[in-house]
């Protein structure tokens, strides 16, 4: 239990730090004067209507029962914890900047579906399955799903030229890479996990910059 409970904590505190540094990168790119053609195209601002104060109203209640109910939530509580992260990332894009730019915020508000999907299948396989092997087949089947999602996303990209289909698909193949990282940590190779952490942090920083 205190395995699962160490692989969600550095699965949630890994993407925090990679929310923190895509909205800092942003703000960056938005501050810096660019010669590029469509540099005009985005820009900082502040938006609020009627839906931005439902949905974050929905947000913030969302947020506190989460925390009130934290333990009791187990082992549901940081995939949870991981989906309003995701939320609140795209609620900061469409809030405070306008433009394509938005649109990141959609990219990771999807991606932290995805992996609270695969951290919440992981869990529940771990905390319920009766042995290792049947954890292992979970794990396989997420290695599978991963690698076709990737395959198909990578290949439409380079058939449409479309850069954010292949963001899209090193995301993945980043997910991939901790799925991978999380079956090495059951086999106590914690080396190999932290390198597949990093791996994975660098994949997702070169998506952001696609």
């Amino acid at each position: 239990m205190d395995t699962l409970k160490k692989i969600n904590r550095y699965i949630f505190v890994l993407l925090v730090v990679l929310a923190i540094g895509m909205i800092g990168f942003s703000v960056y790119s938005l501050l810096i004067p660019s010669d590029a053609p469509d540099a005009g195209q985005s820009k900082l601002g502040f938006l609020w209507s009627m839906w931005h104060t439902i949905f974050f109203l929905v947000l913030l209640l969302s947020s506190f029962l989460v925390y009130k109910f934290w333990d009791k939530l187990f082992p549901a509580n940081t995939p949870l914890a991981i989906l309003l992260l995701g939320f609140s990332f795209f609620f900061s894009f469409v809030t405070f900047m306008f433009g394509w730019i938005s649109l990141l915020g959609l990219y990771g508000m999807i991606f932290a579906l995805i992996v609270s999907i695969v951290l919440a299948i992981v869990n529940y396989v771990y905390m319920f399955n009766k042995g290792a092997g049947e954890l292992h087949i979970w794990l396989t089947i997420s290695k599978i799903i991963l690698v076709s999602i990737t395959l198909i996303v990578f290949i439409n990209a380079l058939l449409t030229r479309n850069f954010s289909g292949m963001a899209v698909s090193l995301s993945c193949v980043g997910l991939l890479m901790i799925v991978l990282g999380v079956e090495e940590f059951q086999k106590k190779s914690k080396v190999f996990f932290v390198l597949s952490i990093v791996a994975a942090f660098f994949l997702f920083l070169i998506a952001i910059q696609m």
